[in-house]
């Protein structure tokens, strides 16, 4: 029993170690486009834009998705994105989809703490 604990930390800690990969989305008239994953705007069922520029970390984009395993789509925004921006894509995104208030999972957000 001992041995399997060592080996879970063992790849937790290789994982961890592990430099993020740089992901491009894609927000157009349909759909949502990370990488080669695509979500239409039906299968979205609100999304909420979380302005953190004043904590000086990044803003997100929070979808509402049918997945039951990953219902929440978190896309960060780069830090030079400004209120205007924000006001855009919400304008745009109010085309699609309703704004909700998101927020992500205690869970999720221990996880992304340390770096999962």
């Amino acid at each position: 029993f001992g041995f399997l604990i060592l080996v879970g930390t063992v790849v937790l800690l290789i994982h961890a170690l592990q430099p993020p990969r740089m992901l491009r989305f894609e927000i157009n008239q349909n759909s949502v486009r990370i990488d080669q994953e695509k979500w239409d705007f039906p299968e979205l069922h609100s999304f909420y834009i979380e302005d953190n520029r004043e904590f000086h970390i990044h803003s997100r984009i929070l979808f509402r998705t049918e997945n039951m395993l990953s219902p929440l789509l978190v896309l960060p925004l780069p830090l030079s994105t400004d209120q205007e921006d924000l006001q855009d894509i919400r304008t745009d995104l109010l085309k699609h989809t309703p704004e909700e208030k998101l927020t992500e999972s205690v869970f999720q957000r221990m996880l992304e703490y340390f770096g999962f």
